[in-house]
């Protein structure tokens, strides 16, 4: 198996909320990042197969999502809003 390398950059900012989050998560930054970019591709090729309706419908699929999925969406509305504070 080969494994490659992803990276990015973040602001300070972005980076402390990082740090924060993971210490809250009790998890590295390399094991949060790993592990909530599988979930949200898991979340997006599960979306892909439901109908428009379903979604709209079934609410399950927010149910079931993993708290590092959450904890980036949450991370990433706190990201957007500090931006727009600048």
């Amino acid at each position: 198996m080969v494994y490659r390398v992803v990276s990015t950059k973040l602001t300070e900012e972005e980076y402390a909320a990082l740090l924060d989050e993971c210490g809250r998560e009790g998890v590295s930054p390399s094991a949060f990042v790993k592990s909530t970019i599988l979930e949200a591709l898991r979340h997006e090729n599960a979306s892909l197969h439901m109908t428009e309706e379903k979604v709209a419908s079934d609410p399950a699929p927010r149910r079931n999502e993993s708290k590092s999925l959450r904890a980036l969406m949450k991370f990433s509305k706190s990201s957007s809003h500090q931006k727009e504070s600048l």
